[in-house]
């Protein structure tokens, strides 16, 4: 992640707190607050469109990693089920293996969520100062679709 700094106009502390808004949506609604906001302040302010847009990839891209979570750990779930209950007829044995793949589970949401929460609160912080951070992945990919340069 880095931060940029752009030679523009002033930005406001109206624009700022939407800015804020956006990052913080994902606690508040997902991708529902940030896509209302940029479709409202699209055409308004740069700041505000910049920051809406990564907060609304932020948040597909955090759903696509969960559902890829859920998905290999279910996999590995069902091919622990299948493997060991085909070989064994006693299913007595599976308790336990299906705790441990329920707490891998679950806890690797968990902490996928809490690191979502954290990065929002600290990137919302950060366009409350008026800086312009990027994300890692999509930053360089949002800042020139808004600013046609990086």
């Amino acid at each position: 992640m880095n931060t940029v700094n752009i030679n523009q106009t002033i930005i406001d502390d109206n624009e700022k707190l939407l800015a804020l808004l956006s990052h913080l949506g994902s606690m508040f609604g997902g991708i529902l607050l940030p896509l209302i906001i940029w479709a409202v302040q699209k055409d308004k302010s740069q700041f505000v469109r910049f920051h809406s847009l990564q907060a609304i990839f932020f948040q597909l891209l955090f759903i696509v990693v969960v559902v890829i979570i859920v998905v290999i750990v279910a996999v590995i779930y069902l091919a622990f089920i299948f493997t060991y209950g085909l070989s064994n007829p006693d299913t007595s044995g599976l308790f336990f293996p299906n705790i441990i793949i329920g707490v891998v589970m679950y806890s690797s949401i968990f902490f996928s969520i809490f690191i979502l929460y954290g990065y929002s609160i600290y990137l919302a912080v950060k366009s409350y100062k008026g800086e312009y951070t990027k994300y890692p992945i999509i930053g360089n990919i949002i800042y020139k679709r808004v600013f046609g340069e990086y």
